[in-house]
C-alpha cells in the first residue's frame, strides 16, 4: 500500500506558520481536496501531521481519521513538559479517533539539549508507554539534540521530518552529512523525504535533492525512510503529484526497496496495523 507519510488539512484552527517559508493552512487545505490529488498519485493512505501546538487541533485530527479512511494515522501535540502528560495523551486516545493517534510532534529546543531535562524526558516515556512515536521538526543544528534524545530513550521510535531540512548549498553538506549518519546508527530513528521541493532554488531541478536523499536511503535503509508530500505546502514546489513522485524516482535511481518507502515503512514505524484493526 502506498501511504503520504505527511500531510497537513485544515481543521479550523489558525494555521499561519511563523517560521520561514511554512506558509499557511486555509479552507480549502481539506481531505476532501486531497483525496483526488492522492487517487491520481495511487497513494491509498495519509498520516496527518499538526500544524500547531494545539490539543483541539489534535482532537480534530483524530475526529476526520475517524470518520475518513484515507486518513490512515494522526501525528498530534501534546505539551510533552505538562506534568499530566500521560492523563492528555489517555484523553486523546479516548476521543473521537482516538485509536488512530500514531505519534506526537514537538521541536525540541534550541537553547539546551532536549535529554537533559526531566520533564521532556518524562513526556517521551509516556510516548513509549503508549505504543507512540515521536516526530521531531528540526533543522540541522538540531541535530545533535536529536541525537542525544534518541540515546537517552533508546525505546522510543523518533521519526526525523523533512530529513531535518537541509541546506542544498555544497559547504553546508558535509555538517548535515556527518549528524544524519550518526542518528542513522541509532535503530530508533527514521526519516521522511519529505518538505524537501521547497528547498530548492527555482533554477534547481530535483536531481539537486539526490545526494540527500541517498545519503538517507544508504544510511538508514529502506527500513527506516518513508516518503511524505507535505502537502499543501508542496504545491508552491510543484504541486503533490510531483512531490510524490520526484521522491520515488530518486529512490529508485537509489537502487533501494521502493515499496517499502513508499508505504512500508510508514505502516511499521506507526504501526498502522494495529490501529485499524487489521493485524494479522
Amino acid at each position: 500500500m502506498r501511504i503520504d507519510a505527511h500531510v497537513h488539512v485544515w481543521t479550523g484552527e489558525p494555521t499561519r506558520d511563523v517560521r520561514a517559508g511554512a506558509g499557511a493552512l486555509d479552507r480549502q487545505d481539506t481531505v476532501e481536496r486531497l483525496r483526488p490529488l492522492a487517487a491520481q498519485t495511487d497513494v491509498q493512505a495519509v498520516i496527518a501531521v499538526q500544524t500547531v501546538g494545539s490539543e483541539a487541533e489534535t482532537r480534530r485530527l483524530l475526529a476526520i481519521a475517524d470518520v475518513d479512511p484515507l486518513v490512515a494515522g494522526v501525528v498530534g501535540w501534546v505539551d510533552l513538559a505538562a506534568t499530566d502528560v500521560g492523563a492528555r495523551l489517555d484523553r486523546l486516545h479516548a476521543g473521537a479517533g482516538g485509536g488512530r493517534i500514531t505519534g506526537i510532534r514537538t521541536m525540541l529546543p534550541a537553547d539546551e539539549e532536549a535529554a537533559s531535562r526531566p520533564d521532556l524526558l518524562r513526556g517521551m516515556r509516556a510516548l513509549i508507554d503508549r505504543g507512540l512515536a515521536l516526530d521531531l521538526l528540526i533543522r540541522p543544528a538540531g541535530l545533535s539534540a536529536a541525537l542525544s534524545v534518541a540515546d537517552a530513550m533508546p525505546q522510543l521510535r523518533i521519526v526525523v521530518d523533512h530529513l531535518a531540512k537541509p541546506s542544498l548549498e555544497p559547504s553546508e553538506l558535509h555538517h548535515w552529512t556527518r549528524w544524519m549518519r550518526a542518528l542513522a546508527e541509532r535503530r530508533n530513528v527514521a526519516v521522511k523525504l519529505s518538505g524537501l521541493l521547497t528547498q530548492l532554488d527555482p533554477r534547481q531541478g530535483t536531481d539537486a535533492l539526490l545526494p540527500h536523499v541517498s545519503l538517507a536511503l544508504h544510511a538508514f535503509g529502506a527500513q527506516r525512510t518513508m516518503i511524505g508530500s507535505d502537502w499543501p505546502l508542496c504545491e508552491s514546489a510543484g504541486g503533490y503529484q510531483r512531490a510524490i513522485r520526484s521522491m520515488e524516482r530518486l529512490v529508485a535511481e537509489c537502487g533501494v526497496d521502493g515499496d517499502l518507502v513508499s508505504g512500508g515503512t510508514a505502516e511499521a514505524w506507526y504501526r498502522l496495523a494495529l490501529r485499524t484493526g487489521n493485524e494479522a
